[in-house]
């Protein structure tokens, strides 16, 4: 019988230290806990202070929610250089949460200590590219069906209020989670919702919540802001969103008629979600990552909805709503890249920044080539319709196409600045930076060959230079737990430079080719 090894044979011994590990719990506290509730955090709070007083008390099931929290927790601190020295750290504690799940103790894991885990393992392979996400994802939902999530706890009358509050918030976890990988794969969001009747959590704070209270505290109105509060806004809209996930895989499109409906649903979505930031804008619990988090993601809803009907015919008329959806949906969403410029002073801004350069897939749409390809469109629909280019409606029509120029050289420059901080991710950069000479040559009525030719040789100059810069950096930065010694230039551009991250991303469906371009 083969033996079974684990990966991280003593897992506390990869724990930094109390002051970094504080840090990084706070991190994970103020982004991501806020709209995607795992934790109890007074719970926490009690054994994270329990865990420090004798590290090898704690149970392993807190152990790796403490991994897995640091792991997220560092995807949104690494500054510029840090990305490749902390990605092997995060990379090491989610296989070891990994194995946890899926190795000998598996059947003892099937409880809510175990969805839990699962919740920030995907999480976490979401944000880091660690596998492929959306197969895991899968498995939680299938786990969060096995202990009986999708039952309302009223079903259950010996269930404490604690008890069944975490229910009901794990639930909507897994299946945002399960929507939001839905969103990078190229298979259907498959949550069958008839037999489920778990209803929203209530809109109660933590600290209403006891393990020995008997009475479930009563819900505030949503007028008033609670832990719960994002929850159950995303709530509101799941079933239209899952609705819209669902069109895109199922190989049979709605009636343009539906997607209308359905789009304008999300827009009103967007619109209430707006409202609700501008009527809470002084409190604690929200903050600009969040508004700017679920506005992106929304958005990009309606974009692929509409999408589809654009690229199979677009030079129709009819057609014409669905470009303008697109267009402004594509501008928005990239208008967020310009977060990634120097450090701001606004700590939400900077966590929002390095979510779009660390993390892939739907998580930083902004710096996806999805929206550069749609830009990139947009740009050559305008130049093939402009036939009066050094005339006033010529002028006009090349101001109104400057802001789609510089959202993609914000795009691209973000790119290069990913490439910096040690992601050798290329092709994305390399893509943009082609697209936006090519289209200037198209403008500009030059030879759009020898545009692109100079723009390879000047961007691959540009890498170059990041990349040699990024392994002296590294080299600089070993240390005696990060085995440095034989990493070299050679070695980093064997790597798979793969394009956003997004695993497979199918670029014929834009159309670029010898007809697009």
């Amino acid at each position: 019988m083969p033996i079974l090894n684990d990966p991280v044979t003593d897992i506390l011994a990869t724990i930094p230290t109390r002051v970094e590990c504080d840090a990084l719990v706070d991190i994970y506290l103020s982004t991501h806990e806020r709209m995607y509730r795992v934790l109890h955090t007074p719970t926490f709070h009690q054994q994270y202070e329990a865990f420090w007083q004798d590290q090898a008390a704690s149970s392993m099931s807190f152990c790796m929610k403490l991994v897995l929290i640091l792991a997220l927790g560092s995807t949104l601190s690494q500054e510029a250089g840090e990305c490749a020295l902390a990605d092997r750290q995060t990379r090491t504690w989610t296989y070891a949460a990994q194995w946890w799940l899926t190795g000998p103790t598996e059947k003892s894991t099937f409880n809510l200590d175990g969805v839990q885990v699962a919740c920030l393992l995907q999480l976490a392979r979401q944000m880091t590219a660690v596998g492929r996400a959306w197969i895991s994802s899968g498995s939680l939902l299938q786990m969060a069906f096995s202990v009986g999530l999708h039952r309302d706890p009223s079903h259950f009358p010996s269930m404490t209020p604690l008890q069944a509050q975490m229910q009901r918030r794990l639930w909507a976890t897994v299946l945002e989670l399960h929507l939001l990988s839905a969103m990078d794969s190229p298979m259907q969001a498959y949550a069958d919702l008839e037999s489920c009747d778990t209803r929203p959590p209530d809109n109660i704070d933590d600290e209403q919540l006891t393990a020995d209270a008997d009475d479930i505290p009563a819900s505030q109105g949503d007028h008033h802001i609670t832990d719960s509060s994002l929850q159950r806004l995303l709530c509101k809209s799941f079933h239209s969103r899952l609705q819209a996930a669902r069109s895109l895989h199922t190989g049979s499109e709605l009636a343009y008629a539906d997607t209308i409906r359905l789009a304008n649903t999300l827009k009103t979505a967007c619109a209430e979600l707006s409202q609700f930031f501008d009527a809470h804008s002084t409190s604690s619990l929200l903050s600009s990552f969040h508004r700017s988090f679920l506005d992106i993601h929304f958005r990009l809803h309606i974009l692929r909805l509409h999408r589809q009907f654009l690229l199979q015919q677009p030079d129709e008329a009819s057609c014409f709503l669905s470009r303008k959806v697109c267009f402004d949906a594509a501008m928005v969403i990239a208008s967020y890249a310009s977060h990634t410029s120097p450090p701001s002073a606004d700590i939400p801004s900077r966590r929002l920044s390095q979510l779009f350069l660390n993390t892939t897939g739907t998580m930083r749409a902004p710096l996806s080539l999805e929206i550069v390809t749609m830009l990139g469109l947009e740009l050559r629909m305008q130049l093939s319709e402009d036939n009066d280019s050094s005339g006033p409606a010529g002028q006009l029509a090349q101001a109104a196409r400057e802001p789609i120029f510089t959202a993609l050289g914000c795009i691209r420059d973000a790119f290069l600045r990913r490439i910096e901080s040690g992601s050798p991710r290329c092709k994305a950069f390399g893509l943009t930076s082609f697209i936006v000479a090519q289209l200037r040559a198209m403008e500009r009525r030059e030879n759009a060959v020898q545009a692109l030719s100079n723009a390879v040789t000047d961007k691959l100059a540009d890498v170059q230079q990041y990349l040699e810069s990024t392994v002296e950096r590294l080299a600089a930065s070993s240390t005696s737990n990060t085995a440095m010694g034989d990493f070299d230039l050679d070695a980093l551009l064997a790597m798979d430079f793969g394009g956003d991250g997004r695993g497979g991303f199918d670029f014929g469906g834009f159309g670029i080719g010898d007809n697009m371009w």
